[in-house]
């Protein structure tokens, strides 16, 4: 028998005692590796020791060779290795050696990091135009495409540094379409997205005016974070065809679409964004919302180092103490390129992970990381 089918075997004969209610005979029959070795686990027991056990009783059985074991489905070079790694490993594991089963262990795991955290180039067709690759997205991107090509308007809503701004922009590129971007602040005026006459009545254009007025995407980044007159520009453009400008009514193009980012839903300001306003009903309710939060995969899809794993799982400690802290892609990209200078690991996580954090708190946090480590491992 091949690995795959002594942890079948055994799965079977565990079933046969009582566990395993609820996994039937099929199920086992098309599991995959990984799939047989979690339902082992949760038993807690060891497969590399199961199938080392199972081979020796095959050797008893029948002096020929066992077949060499199946390594686990593979999508690129690198996971294919670390197959082949994992096979040849528990080929010639021998139970009682703990510190082959911990490489045996590792290397599991390095498959499921290079199987589960692989994201797949997006190719798009629009209409009868060429199918186009957009390359790794977000998860939520395609929600956000097909918004944009029936020409609504997207309100995106998620953490700092969730790839909102950059998402918007690819839409534009796939859709063929121009792009103009601009961030909002108190101190941003409705001359900020209306243009001004100058003081020799010569009109004065703006981004938002181009875009408007000839089509394409216009991002308006922070919108929680503008005053009221940039929402009542935004109410007048969006509630109609046409638009009063400085110099006259201008007709909306069919082609322009607006996309807004924001930290909140629009309620206001929360515990980790105090300085957010709240939007007008009537402004939110002119978006379709697409609630964009941080998708892990991508960012490891970019960053497939150990920093990028530190960095995601210091966000899930922040998450699981309600610690107010942002640890955005931000640290996990630009902690990355410092490491890469040189500059040592202590000194990066001073300057991207724990800035404004108590020692304490970190203390808390490190713990946490190690606690989740350990449940992650059992």
């Amino acid at each position: 028998m091949n690995n795959n089918d002594i942890l079948k075997s055994h799965i079977r004969q565990r079933k046969a005692e009582g566990y395993y209610a609820e996994i039937t005979g099929t199920m086992i029959a098309k599991a995959s590796r990984s799939q047989l070795v979690d339902w082992i686990v949760d038993l807690k027991e060891d497969p590399a020791e199961i199938i080392a056990n199972g081979r020796k009783s095959d050797k008893v059985k029948d002096a020929e060779p066992t077949p060499a074991p199946t390594p686990a489905p593979a999508k690129d070079a690198d996971a294919e290795k670390v197959a082949k790694d994992l096979a040849n490993l528990l080929a010639n594991a021998g139970g009682k050696d703990s510190e082959l089963r911990s490489k045996v262990e590792k290397l599991e795991q390095d498959i499921a990091d290079l199987q589960g955290n692989q994201v797949k180039d997006l190719h798009v067709q629009i209409e009868d135009r060429p199918k186009v690759n957009a390359g790794k997205v977000h998860k939520s991107f395609e929600d956000l495409l097909i918004v944009a090509q029936c020409r609504q308007h997207a309100f995106l809503t998620g953490a700092a540094g969730s790839f909102k701004t950059s998402s918007a922009e690819k839409v534009a590129e796939v859709l063929e379409l121009e792009s103009s971007a601009i961030s909002v602040c108190a101190q941003t005026t409705a001359s900020a997205l209306l243009g001004y006459m100058n003081a020799v009545g010569d009109y004065v254009g703006t981004e938002f005016r181009k875009r408007y007025e000839n089509g394409g995407v216009f991002i308006l980044d922070e919108i929680d974070n503008g005053n009221a007159n940039v929402l009542a520009v935004l109410n007048s453009a969006l509630a109609n065809g046409s638009c009063a400008f400085p110099d006259g009514m201008v007709k909306r193009h069919e082609d322009f679409i607006l996309v807004a980012t924001a930290n909140t839903y629009g309620t206001g300001a929360n515990a980790q964004y105090v300085g957010r306003n709240a939007l007008d009903a009537a402004t939110l309710d002119r978006f379709n919302t697409i609630k964009w939060d941080y998708d892990e995969d991508l960012e490891y899809s970019i960053c497939p180092t150990e920093w990028c794993k530190h960095v995601q799982l210091v966000r899930k400690a922040v998450a699981n103490l309600g610690i107010k802290a942002v640890i955005s892609p931000r640290a996990t990209f630009n902690g990355q390129k410092l490491l890469d200078a040189g500059m040592d690991i202590a000194r990066v996580e001073d300057q991207l992970l724990w800035r404004g954090l108590d020692d304490a708190k970190i203390d808390k946090i490190i713990a946490e990381t190690k606690k989740i480590g350990i449940n992650k491992k059992g």
